[in-house]
């Protein structure tokens, strides 16, 4: 089992315009997003977790991400950035510097995009969803492993032999 490093405690300083920040630890990296305290706070008083990773969307970028639910239950990852300026859906969240370790307010812009989301369709955890009234969607039956798949398509593609053409030689 693979031995998971334990990410570090967030850090609050000031900065030079006299505002309260936090550099939060980003898991499997040495990198830190930093935002203002206060909207720090905002999300821990919701009941998101402080434990943050930085995830590749599979293009080249890399973002502050943690585990959210859907309305259904099911645990997904979101971006720090869409839960800060809590966008709707059809909203895409960019950075004014190009940084999207830099969750200051100011850093953070909505446009238009393809996203169906609103960030207010996340829930923290399980137990805030039953809170809601919205029970966890449950699955009728369990997930194929990809490997089951495959040896079904492997054996449907051998020929098979009857009884009396395996005895003959």
């Amino acid at each position: 089992m693979k031995k998971q490093k334990q990410q570090a405690a967030p850090e609050f300083t000031t900065d030079a315009d006299g505002q309260l920040l936090v550099y939060v630890a980003l898991a499997n990296t040495d990198q830190r997003a930093t935002l203002y305290a206060e909207d720090y706070q905002r999300l821990m008083n919701a009941g998101f977790s402080p434990f943050w990773s930085h995830t590749t969307d599979g293009q080249g970028s890399a973002y502050p991400m943690l585990n959210a639910y859907t309305e259904r239950g099911r645990n997904r990852l979101v971006t720090i950035a869409r839960l800060l300026v809590e966008a709707d859906a059809g909203k895409r969240v960019r950075y004014v510097d190009g940084n999207p370790l830099n969750l200051r307010t100011e850093n953070l812009r909505l446009e238009a995009a393809p996203v169906r989301r609103s960030a207010l369709d996340w829930y923290p955890n399980a137990l805030t969803l039953r809170i809601a009234g919205i029970e966890p969607e449950k699955r009728d039956k369990p997930k194929r492993r990809r490997n089951d798949s495959l040896r079904t398509n492997i054996a449907q593609q051998i020929p098979t032999r009857s009884a009396s053409q395996m005895c003959r030689h």
